[in-house]
């Protein structure tokens, strides 16, 4: 009994050091997505929506490879690490986790490389293949990242892995503002293929910060013990490593990169459904540069939710195996934070598209179709949050079946809904496929509802309310330039940012500790002890 309770002790201890690195890594993720934005707005700017749609192309391929090496195969190798049973084993499952990982990423820029041509014509433009080339040389360094990173997520250091997040992305940034400004004279195929370089410079950029930060790999470290693990012993660790990579990677990876996934078959489809539709090649590039205006402001909005789950993710795993309770307890917060700022960033970003698709692309061209897209940032969220509970109790293979269910539904809609409604039938797409994975993860979930009925109820007429008001703002100033879009964008974002505080606080929706986990939550307490104290 004592020894259970010293159990839960260090869970809690460690649960709630983990948590608060969700603010820090929140706010990391916000800047690198931030940044991610702010690219895009002169890039889209100075080579208009066709330049944009040659660029958004091949950056799936490129945000896969960020996505490995940033995400999904960090958590996986943290959460390895933190069930190790000692620093004897670390080291051998960094060597594994290494060839692995090495040798499948080289396996796939040599693909990419070689394969441009053909994967440009299955898209229907062949010059993409020069762009695409380009895109494999970020492949090349997932490897290192990737235990770097697992390294830094398994001991709780959130500053450091934030901050080679965004040195990574903030040279990646610098490359492309210079290909988008240095070579504006060249075509808009050129233009691209130096831009997407600039994945490769910022992976450099993030190992040198690490190796001068004095994190090491086993392989690199001028430690040179040997493994404890001998003979065929040795051979058998391998080969269960082998497995679980091969098991539990797939899912992390599939997961983390659903979005990009989903980005792929707009690759592959919209154009050609547009191209058939417009009867031009040059209109359907202009509206799909469009619809690509979607993709940064979802992910910018998906930025704190993908944050908490990725600082829970090491806690429910090691809770799940040791104190049932409190991987309850855990999954519950993640998933009444995430109902909560679900429901107001979808809302929120509905209410202010139109403000913030001018503001950003100098006009409001497919906002209805980017207010499609926003609506599912509220499956997309609960997804999310719902895959870092299975990690959690090692329930893989009904969440690979999820995803692969809500990619063929993907798959089978985009083409057709496209090719009769145009980008807002590819924005219904996504946010239908999308949501089929959120209802099937929930039909299996065993963690069940975490609001009443009631709550539900009254969450839904607030978040209605909260829009309302944002939406009769923008209609009843009319902004009538770019400077009128931003201030009314400002001024929307404080009203809604304000009502949803006061919905939240008046109703005592979360308890203070799951306040405290967020992002100057301690700050709002305070004013609600100030307002609303009894």
């Amino acid at each position: 009994m004592g020894q259970k309770g010293n159990s839960g002790q260090m869970i809690r201890g460690n649960g709630n050091r983990l948590l608060k690195g969700a603010s820090g890594l929140a706010i990391a993720g916000f800047l690198v997505k931030f940044l991610s934005a702010v690219y895009r707005i002169p890039f889209q700017n100075k080579l208009g929506d066709a330049g944009f749609y040659v660029f958004q192309q091949a950056y799936p391929f490129y945000a896969f490879a960020q996505l490995l090496s940033a995400s999904s195969l960090p958590q996986f190798l943290a959460g390895r690490l933190v069930e190790s049973q000692g620093e004897k084993d670390e080291g051998d499952i960094l060597r594994q986790s290494f060839i692995f990982i090495g040798s499948l990423s080289f396996l796939m820029a040599l693909a990419l490389f070689f394969f441009a041509g053909e994967i440009a014509s299955w898209m229907g433009d062949k010059a993409l293949s020069s762009v695409i080339k380009q895109v494999s040389w970020a492949y090349c360094l997932i490897a290192p990242l990737s235990l770097m990173r697992g390294q830094l997520q398994a001991k709780g250091q959130w500053t450091l892995l934030a901050y080679s997040l965004i040195v990574e992305q903030a040279v990646r940034v610098g490359v492309i503002l210079y290909a988008c400004y240095g070579f504006l004279s060249n075509s808009l195929y050129q233009v691209s293929s130096v831009a997407m370089l600039g994945g490769f410079f910022g992976g450099l950029a993030a190992i040198f910060l690490l190796m001068m930060s004095g994190l090491k790999l086993p392989l690199w470290s001028k430690n040179k013990k040997r493994s404890s693990i001998k003979g065929e012993n040795r051979i058998a660790f391998w080969l269960k490593e082998a497995k679980i990579f091969l098991e539990q990677a797939s899912v992390f990876i599939a997961f983390a990169a659903l979005l990009i996934a989903f980005q792929a078959v707009d690759s592959f489809s919209i154009f050609k459904a547009l191209k058939a539709l417009e009867g031009k090649a040059s209109l359907a590039k202009s509206l799909k540069g469009v619809y690509d205006r979607g993709q940064p402001i979802i992910q910018l909005g998906a930025v704190f939710v993908t944050s908490l789950a990725t600082t829970y993710m090491p806690t429910l795993r090691k809770s799940f195996s040791e104190d049932k309770e409190i991987f309850r307890k855990k999954a519950k917060e993640l998933l009444r934070i995430n109902q909560l700022s679900s429901l107001y960033l979808t809302m929120g970003l509905i209410a202010v598209m139109k403000a913030l698709n001018t503001t950003l692309f100098e006009d409001s061209a497919g906002s209805l179709a980017l207010q499609v897209f926003a609506l599912g940032l509220l499956p997309l969220s609960f997804i999310l949050s719902q895959q870092a509970i299975y990690q959690g109790q090692s329930r893989f293979r009904h969440s690979l079946l999820a995803l692969l269910l809500g990619l063929t539904v993907k798959a089978f809609l985009t083409y057709p809904l496209t090719r009769y409604l145009g980008i807002v039938g590819a924005s219904l797409a996504t946010t239908l496929a999308l949501a089929v994975i959120a209802l099937e993860l929930q039909r299996k979930s065993d963690v069940g509802f975490v609001f009443t009925m009631r709550d539900s109820l009254r969450q839904l007429l607030e978040v209605g309310l909260m829009g309302a008001i944002c939406l009769a703002v923008f209609y009843g100033i009319s902004p009538e330039n770019r400077w009128g879009h931003l201030l009314t964008l400002g001024l929307q974002v404080g009203i809604g940012l304000g009502l949803g505080i006061f919905f939240i606080l008046k109703a005592n929706y979360l308890t203070k500790e799951e306040w405290e986990i967020l992002p100057l939550g301690e700050k709002i307490l305070g004013l609600k002890k100030h307002f609303f104290a009894k």
